[in-house]
Parts: structure tokens; C-alpha cells; sequence
């Protein structure tokens, strides 16, 4: 078609430990135009190798029962990619685990227990979005604006 232009979707790189979950979230990404899931693997450890293969536009981190390995994955991640989106999914069992999240270098935080249009909908946001450090921000919400989905 003359004059269209096609915008290749965000590849997205869907980190989940749990087989079920892993595979719900790659079918969630798949079924939608504009994104689509680069890679998926179990763990931050094979994703940091995988990057020499591949560049995602996004990155999907599934927290559990973050401990210190978890949060100091999320840290390697962002200093790797230090301009990559990265979406937390937490269990929301622990508390203060999304600002955590968030300092840790979390663009965005949502609950395994979101619907999954709230997560397509954070991740297309997060397609282009600049990464701002909330280590160094408070999270002051504006006048009723969430600072995270």
C-alpha cells in the first residue's frame, strides 16, 4: 500500500521461572498486533545470555517471593539495558515488593492478579518510553496519577 507504514512489533522478553505462567503470558503477548515475544525464558541468568543473540524492545520480569537474588536480577537488568522498559509482575504477597520493584528498576509494576488487558495495555506504554530512575525520584503521586499500573 503506498504511503502506509508498517511498525514492527515490540519484540518482548517474557522472564518467568513457572512453565504455566510463562507460557499464559507468551500467548497473551502473541495474540496481540504490535507485540510480540522475542524471546521467554526462566530465569534472569539465561536472559543476560541471551542478549548477545537478541535485543528486546521490553522486558516482562515475573517476580515470586522476591529475596535478594530476585531484586539483584532486576538491578543486573537494568544496568545492562539501561534504556530497555522493564515491567515487574509480582506476586503482591510480600508487602512493599512494588516500590522495591521500582527502585530496583521496574518501569512499570503489576500483580500477577491484573487482568490481561491491563497488561497489554502497560506494556504497549512502555513501548518507546524512557526509563526514569525512581531510586532517585520520590513517588509522589499527582493529583490522582498513578506511578505505576
Amino acid at each position: 500500500m503506498i504511503g502506509s507504514v508498517d511498525i514492527l512489533p515490540a519484540s518482548v522478553l517474557v522472564i518467568e521461572n513457572h512453565p504455566l505462567m510463562r507460557e499464559a503470558l507468551c500467548a497473551a503477548i502473541a495474540d496481540e498486533p504490535g507485540l510480540k515475544v522475542g524471546m521467554q525464558v526462566a530465569n534472569s541468568a539465561e536472559a543476560l545470555q541471551m542478549f548477545t543473540i537478541s535485543l528486546p524492545d521490553i522486558i516482562l520480569l515475573a517476580l515470586g517471593n522476591p529475596g535478594a537474588e530476585e531484586l539483584e536480577a532486576l538491578k543486573i537488568l537494568r544496568q545492562t539495558l539501561p534504556d530497555t522498559p522493564i515491567l515487574a509482575l509480582t506476586s503482591n504477597e510480600v508487602d512493599g515488593q512494588e516500590q522495591t520493584a521500582l527502585e530496583a528498576g521496574a518501569c512499570t509494576v503489576l500483580t500477577k492478579a491484573a487482568p490481561r488487558a491491563e497488561l497489554i495495555r502497560a506494556l504497549r506504554e512502555l513501548r518507546g518510553k524512557p526509563f526514569v530512575n525512581h531510586s532517585e525520584n520520590t513517588l509522589e503521586k499527582e493529583a490522582g496519577e498513578e506511578t505505576s499500573l
